[in-house]
């Protein structure tokens, strides 16, 4: 499964990269839990750089995009192990009831 089939706005990411990046061994800088939802917020430092940069990162000469991956209605979580430097490749799969697990 590609795993912008999962997102609320696809577009916002196709828009940008010709094709879909990886969220294989991405840098994950930030994990985010809050009790609205409740949700996760992950900021994830993508391998790739979009083909098609908007022009304020043109004019800033930004060089990489970090994605912020938001989960909605999360009911468990496990977090094991937080280092400076953090990588991981998330794996999603589909379950009963229209539920998603996600891996990273």
């Amino acid at each position: 499964m590609i795993w912008t089939e999962l997102v609320e706005n696809p577009q916002a990411i196709s828009s940008i990269f010709e094709t879909i990046p990886s969220l294989d061994g991405v840098g994950v800088k930030a994990v985010t839990c809050d009790y609205n939802g409740p949700t996760i917020s992950l900021s994830v430092l993508l391998n790739e750089y979009p083909a098609k940069p908007s022009l304020r990162w043109q004019r800033i000469n930004a060089n990489s995009v970090v994605l912020d991956i938001q989960l909605l209605a999360v009911e468990d979580v496990s977090i094991q192990g937080w280092e400076t430097e953090n990588r991981g490749t998330f794996h999603f799969e589909r379950q009963a009831s229209s539920r998603i697990l996600v891996r990273v």
